[in-house]
C-alpha cells in the first residue's frame, strides 16, 4: 500500500514538472512569435519606404526575368 502511495506521489510530481515545462515552452514560443511579427513589420515598413522613394526593391532577387 505504501509503495502505491509513493508511486502516485512521484507520478504527481512528474506531472507537475511536465506542466511547468510546457508552460515555459509556451512562453518562449509566444515571445519568439512576437519577435517574428516585429521583424515582419520592420521588413514591410522598410520595403514600403524604399519602394516609395524609388530605391532598389528589397525583394528584387526573388523576381524572375523572362
Amino acid at each position: 500500500m505504501q509503495q502505491l502511495q509513493e508511486s502516485a506521489s512521484q507520478l504527481e510530481t512528474l506531472l507537475g514538472s511536465l506542466i511547468k515545462m510546457v508552460g515555459r515552452t509556451n512562453e518562449r514560443i509566444d515571445s519568439l512569435d512576437k519577435r517574428v511579427r516585429q521583424m515582419e513589420w520592420v521588413i514591410r515598413e522598410t520595403h514600403m519606404i524604399t519602394h516609395e522613394e524609388g530605391g532598389p526593391r528589397l525583394y528584387a532577387y526573388m523576381e524572375r526575368k523572362n
